[in-house]
C-alpha cells in the first residue's frame, strides 16, 4: 500500500493527517475481509507488515503488527517497529474513528536503543553517528489525534545518555585528578 496514492478514496482529512504523518510506501495488510453487503459493513482481520516503509519523513528498516479494522475503529496489538536506529513497541493501540479525525489510544509504548542521528532522512545523506543516545522512553495511557496532533496526553519516564568527547585542555588536569582519585568522570557527570 502506498498511503499517497489513496487521495481518491480517503476522506479529506484522513488525508491531511496521513500528509502530516508523511505515510508513504512499503506497507502490505494481509488477512481476511468480511463483508456485509446489506449493511455497508466490513470486518477486517490480519496483519500488518512493512519493509523499508516511509513514515515522518524518514525510511524504517522494518514493522509488524496484528491488526483489526472496522468502519468505526480498528485495533493494532503487538506493534514492532525495528531499524538501525532503534526499536519501538505498542502493546495495543486502538484508533477510534470521529467523524473529522481519529483518536488513538496506546496503553503502553516502549522506545529502546533509539539514536536519533542514525534515523535515515527521505532524501538525505545518512547523517554522522552523534552521542546522544535514548536507552529507554516509556509512555502510558497515551491518547493522541491524527489530525488535531497538539492535543495528546500522557505519562512516561525517559533514560539517555549524551557523552561527548571533546579536546583536552589545562583546565582538564583538575579532572583528571579526581576521577583518578575517586573514580568520578565529571565529563559524564
Amino acid at each position: 500500500v502506498d498511503f499517497s496514492r489513496l487521495k481518491n478514496i480517503l476522506p479529506k482529512w484522513a488525508m491531511e493527517g496521513l500528509s502530516y504523518y508523511d505515510v508513504g510506501p512499503g506497507y502490505e495488510l494481509r488477512g481476511r475481509l468480511m463483508l456485509r453487503l446489506s449493511e455497508a459493513d466490513f470486518l477486517f482481520n490480519g496483519v500488518l507488515s512493512a519493509k523499508q516503509f516511509t513514515l515522518i519523513g524518514c525510511q524504517f528498516k522494518t514493522l509488524l503488527a496484528k491488526v483489526a479494522i472496522s468502519p468505526k475503529q480498528s485495533t493494532y496489538s503487538d506493534l514492532k517497529i525495528s531499524d538501525s536506529s532503534g526499536i519501538l513497541k505498542i502493546d495495543q493501540l486502538q484508533c477510534r474513528h470521529c467523524p473529522q479525525d481519529v483518536e488513538m489510544q496506546i496503553s503502553q509504548l516502549l522506545l529502546e536503543e533509539f539514536r536519533p542521528s542514525l534515523l535515515k532522512r527521505i532524501g538525505q545523506p545518512a547523517g554522522d553517528i552523534q552521542p546522544f543516545l535514548i536507552r529507554k522512553l516509556i509512555a502510558k495511557d497515551l491518547k493522541l489525534f491524527l489530525v488535531n496532533v497538539t492535543a495528546c496526553t500522557g505519562v512516561g519516564s525517559l533514560q539517555f545518555i549524551n557523552s561527548f568527547n571533546r579536546g583536552h585542555s589545562v583546565f582538564d588536569i583538575p579532572a583528571d585528578i579526581l576521577g583518578r582519585i575517586f573514580g568520578l568522570d565529571l565529563q559524564l557527570l
